[in-house]
């Protein structure tokens, strides 16, 4: 091969090699950045990303991407749990006009507990079949049923 040959591979296959590591640096930034992490946490990932930038960005995604995941589906997982407890325990609220407590499995009997301490009022007694719980994972969707709750209101409203 020749000599200019040679340079002009090795002086742009060193610009392409660098130009990928750049573009990676900047990806793995707007990942970090893009997860919905403490701000202490992102910014210490930031900070070892930029700083130590190839052994940052292993780190990362060998260390913090997947332990991320995990905790978010872990989470998700939980969260399922708790949504098929309540759906059970108003399913069977539904079937049976009043359920006593001792025949409820504990965490629904905790949330009875939960319930009953959280009504206060002096004209309402414990819960009973017939009332409606509605669980929002999304402020949009909880102020959109709020505002309609408002708007057909006669008396007062309970929140």
């Amino acid at each position: 091969m020749d000599a200019s040959v040679v340079r002009f591979i090795v002086r742009y296959g060193v610009l392409l090699l660098l130009g990928l590591f750049i573009l990676q640096l900047i990806s793995t930034v707007l990942a970090i950045l893009s997860e919905r992490r403490e701000p202490s946490a992102t910014l210490a990932w930031l900070m070892v990303v930029v700083f130590f930038p190839v052994g940052g960005i292993i780190l990362y995604y060998a260390l913090a991407r997947g332990r991320f995941h995990r905790h978010y589906r872990k989470r998700e997982q939980n969260l399922r749990k708790v949504q098929a407890t309540l759906s059970s325990c108003v399913e069977r609220c539904r079937a049976d006009s009043a359920v006593p407590s001792s025949e409820l499995p504990a965490v629904e009997r905790g949330l009875v507990k939960l319930a009953e301490k959280s009504s206060d009022l002096p004209d309402t007694g414990p819960p009973f079949a017939g009332n409606v719980v509605e669980q929002y994972s999304h402020g949009a969707a909880k102020f959109g049923a709020l505002m309609d709750a408002i708007r057909s209101a006669r008396s007062h409203i309970h929140l």
